[in-house]
């Protein structure tokens, strides 16, 4: 899960520098955060299938190596179109082992699945935390946002390596049974779900690849000579945000044990909403790092809590769901920075945060009707 932090947020920090370079306005910076996303999609469809009849620990490798290459791809690309291709081949990796992380988990630990799933999943922001200290100390010098890249691909290897000697569960469903998939698409309650990840990912992703950018914009007057300290402070708020949410994880996996699931949905989205308008009503960068600081703290608990409960509704659905179900969910992920983009080319970043917070406002909506 840290690799994945690594891999699916280091193109936020290097995304000025990108665009400077290849010469891109928001909304094709927002395709470019965007295209990784379509990677995580399309891997995720092959990746439960496959898992399901071979079991987990070739696509765990397979999904290591697949990142390392599609970064050093990035790494070495110097047209737009070649930089999206290469983070799509990293967000094949990346999907491969996100939808595994979560099943491996809930196969060794049934009787605790909420729990555990918010503390696998705390180890995601840890790696966004990490690869924001390595931007915040080679951006602007030498290595260059391409050294970065080269950087983190390598960090991905290891995996591939430590998944060839630990036992595994041979399948993640419960029983001899597995409930096939065409069943599972069946059940409106499983639509819901994958409704309610779409939205989660939207808020997570879409402010997160953006924060820094957004941070940067307020942070340096137009006929600025020197970017590098607004840059800096862009990644600073990037750490606080990881931080917060790293604790949101935390607190969740507390939580769990105290509220009922569709309460802290509920209650994670109304952070996320209140987060999202306060840092666009706010034009300078100390109050929105702050607000959208105490977004990450409210989104952190929707993605592992909705998968979790999914285990939990569907406990004889094998790999195959906790595949598919973050289908809809990386979709939000492609959609939410795109937006972003889009509003903000035409009436700025400021708008683009604030018309993000109907997804939250939505799952609160959603999640009255999946209480029923």
């Amino acid at each position: 899960m840290v690799v994945i932090g690594l891999s699916a947020n280091i193109a936020a920090p290097c995304l000025t520098s990108i665009a400077a370079e290849f010469g891109l306005r928001e909304g094709r910076s927002g395709a470019f955060l965007g295209s990784m996303f379509w990677g995580v999609v399309v891997s995720l469809l092959a990746t439960g299938p496959v898992a399901d009849r071979i079991g987990f620990r070739a696509p765990l490798i397979v999904g290591s190596l697949l990142q390392a290459a599609g970064l050093f791809w990035v790494s070495a690309s110097h047209a737009f179109h070649g930089a999206c291709l290469g983070a799509f081949l990293a967000g094949l990796g990346v999907g491969v082992t996100d939808a595994l992380a979560t099943p491996l988990a809930c196969a060794l630990y049934r009787e605790q699945r909420t729990r555990v799933a918010n503390v696998l999943h705390a180890f995601y922001p840890v790696g966004l935390i990490l690869v924001l200290l390595l931007a915040f100390c080679l951006l602007g010098r030498p290595l260059s946002w391409r050294g970065l890249y080269r950087l983190i691909g390598l960090l991905c290897l290891p995996p591939a390596v430590i998944f060839c000697f630990p036992a595994l569960p041979a399948h993640a469903h419960e029983g001899e049974e597995r409930l096939t998939v065409r069943r599972l698409a069946r059940s409106p309650v499983f639509w819901l779900l994958g409704a309610l990840l779409f939205l989660a990912c939207m808020c997570e992703l879409g402010p997160v690849q953006w924060l820094p950018a957004f941070i940067e914009k307020l942070a340096r007057p137009p006929a600025s000579a020197d970017p590098m300290p607004a840059r800096r402070l862009g990644m600073l708020g990037m750490l606080v945000y990881g931080l917060a949410m790293t604790a949101g994880r935390a607190a969740s996996a507390w939580g769990a044990r105290r509220l009922r699931v569709p309460a802290l949905l509920a209650l994670g989205s109304a952070v996320v909403a209140a987060g999202l308008l306060l840092a666009a009503a706010f034009p300078s960068p100390g109050p929105a790092i702050v607000f959208l600081s105490l977004s990450g703290l409210g989104v952190a608990c929707l993605w592992p809590t909705i998968l979790a409960l999914a285990g939990d509704r569907f406990p004889q659905a094998g790999a195959s769901m906790f595949a598919l179900l973050p289908v809809m969910g990386n979709l939000g992920g492609v959609v939410g920075p795109l937006t972003i983009g889009v509003v903000a080319e035409a009436a700025g970043l400021r708008a683009g945060m604030a018309v993000l917070a109907a997804a939250p406002l939505s799952i609160i909506l959603l999640v009255r009707r999946l209480s029923r």
